[in-house]
């Protein structure tokens, strides 16, 4: 390659550059901002679609896609109040867990996305990362709810008025008749406290140290045998409940008591 031919295709560049930047230029966005956002989606799969598994899988994904980003966009704008959100991208999806919700299985999911937004109002670290993920179900009274799930909300707030979210929370002992009731308001306490930013010890582990102790103690569970297994599992607190009396008489308990002194720090009792 000779000199000519070297300065022509630079000359070349500089030329591309120059008719780049002054009549192909996208124009920036002003007080654009991409901000994190997370949240959390039922999906109940006895409102779904479908005579089989393989129909309901297919409806739960096609559900998945629809509702995805509303609830991200919903999320988004409980996080971050004084943006005005315009659109939610790369949208993706993790399996969190399955509860049973009468006859049929509840899948929940944990979104995750980008929120794409302009300022309309002076805000502090727009750009930081949110403290905590809010889930489009808070924004319903919970003075609304009836029934179990409405008692449950309405104890978890009374009881945990004034602990701190950066706690570690075990949900040890809920005294009630059958198994399957246990585990949903053990299921339903801990969804409860995670939107809540709140972090829960798991309950696989804590399973397996509940197991252990109470082979230990010969069935003999009380509320001291609870604090040590909350001391084990390396909670801060711990949370017991129980259901007493019968039809309209019905009234859900809860204490937590803080592992370190054994002292109790929260009550609440509602009626159900």
């Amino acid at each position: 390659m000779n000199n000519r031919t070297s300065y022509t295709m630079i000359l070349t560049c500089i030329f591309i550059m120059i008719y780049s930047n002054l009549f192909c230029q996208i124009p920036a966005i002003p007080n654009a901002h991409v901000l994190p956002v997370t949240t959390r989606l039922e999906i109940n799969r006895g409102d779904l679609p479908g005579r089989n598994p393989v129909q309901k899988d297919r409806a739960e994904q096609e559900a998945l896609r629809e509702r995805s980003f509303a609830a991200l966009l919903s999320a988004a704008s409980l996080l971050y109040p004084n943006v005005k959100i315009h659109d939610v991208q790369d949208i993706r999806w993790d399996f969190v867990e399955s509860r049973i919700r009468g006859k049929w299985n509840v899948h929940i999911y944990e979104l995750r996305g980008l929120a794409f937004s302009y300022i309309t109002s002076s805000i502090e670290n727009t750009d930081a990362q949110p403290m905590l993920s809010i889930d489009p179900i808070d924004t319903h009274p919970t003075n609304n709810q009836t029934g179990i799930e409405g008692a449950l909300e309405r104890a978890v707030s009374e009881a945990f008025i004034n602990i701190d979210q950066s706690k570690r929370i075990a949900i040890v002992q809920i005294t009630v008749q059958d198994i399957t009731t246990r585990d949903f308001i053990r299921g339903e306490i801990e969804h409860i406290l995670r939107r809540r930013a709140f972090r829960i010890v798991d309950r696989v582990a804590l399973d397996m140290l509940l197991e252990e102790q109470t082979l230990q103690i010969g069935g003999d569970f009380d509320e001291r045998t609870a604090v040590n297994i909350g001391r084990l599992a390396g909670a801060d607190f711990i949370v017991t409940g129980s259901i007493d009396g019968e039809d309209s008489l019905r009234r859900l308990r809860l204490r937590v008591i803080e592992v370190e002194t054994a002292e109790l720090v929260g009550t609440a009792s509602e009626q159900f």
